[in-house]
């Protein structure tokens, strides 16, 4: 049996029906609610005791992760060879302005940190020392059900910049808002709790059966006997995961 046959037969089995509609309406049956962009809470964790927890933040984005490559070839076509994973960069967070604008102040404070050492000041910076500046950030998203669903944890942070804010007599009433870049140098995420959906024991069917097909057509090639080794770990570790939440396999 071909392999791309293999896979037909373990998606078949994940979604329980045949390819006529009726397995995908089950898959539908098992999708929740859905992540909400504005479930979210952002804490700056600063030096020498600088915190802003459960800041008025507006918007915030979460950071991503690129893998950099290079262009390279023994012969004929290019092929892109990686060399570095760079997850480090910029991110900014936009807030609302309380009548005191104190969360801006503590921005703006620990900015000063970062070319104020000794005798320094904006016009004649002396530079800190990186450790001195630095802190995290912790971004959290939220489930409907109030849960926490991830957080992601920004490392060797530091308010790099924070933009002008304008003053208009013409606009309509409304609350000021000011927006500042943060610069990490890495992050790391933690997916806190899962939601319980039966999608991910019907997943470790699926993988059965496509392995079960592989253990026969890995007589017959390294290939499929390097494919079954790579799925065989992948199911070791899904079971873990199945354990951890309290359901079999």
């Amino acid at each position: 049996m071909a392999l791309k046959d293999l896979v037909k037969q373990g998606v078949s089995t994940f979604l329980g029906g045949d390819d006529k509609g009726t397995g995908i309406d089950k898959f539908k049956a098992n999708f929740d609610l859905g992540a909400r962009g504005n479930r979210f809470q952002a804490d700056f964790f600063g030096p020498m005791g600088l915190s802003l927890e459960g800041l008025r933040c507006d918007t915030a984005s979460l950071p991503g992760r690129i893998i950099e490559s290079t262009a390279w070839s023994e012969y004929g076509q290019k092929r892109q060879m990686p060399h570095a994973v760079n997850d480090g960069g910029e991110t900014i967070f936009t807030f609302f302005c309380d009548s005191a604008f104190a969360d801006r102040l503590i921005i703006e404070a620990w900015q000063t940190l970062v070319y104020t050492a000794g005798e320094g000041s904006q016009v004649q910076p002396v530079f800190a020392y990186y450790t001195d500046y630095i802190g995290q950030v912790d971004i959290t998203q939220y489930r409907i059900d109030g849960n926490s669903a991830m957080k992601y944890k920004l490392y060797e942070c530091y308010p790099k910049s924070f933009e002008p804010m304008a003053l208009d007599s013409n606009t309509p009433d409304s609350i000021l808002k000011f927006s500042c870049t943060i610069a990490y140098r890495g992050w790391e995420v933690e997916y806190t709790q899962p939601p319980a959906l039966s999608g991910l024991n019907k997943g470790r069917r699926a993988l059965s059966a496509v392995m079960e097909g592989l253990s026969v057509a890995s007589r017959f090639g390294s290939k499929g006997d390097k494919l079954l080794g790579k799925l065989t770990s992948l199911d070791s570790n899904l079971g873990k995961v199945n354990n951890m939440f309290g359901r079999g396999g």
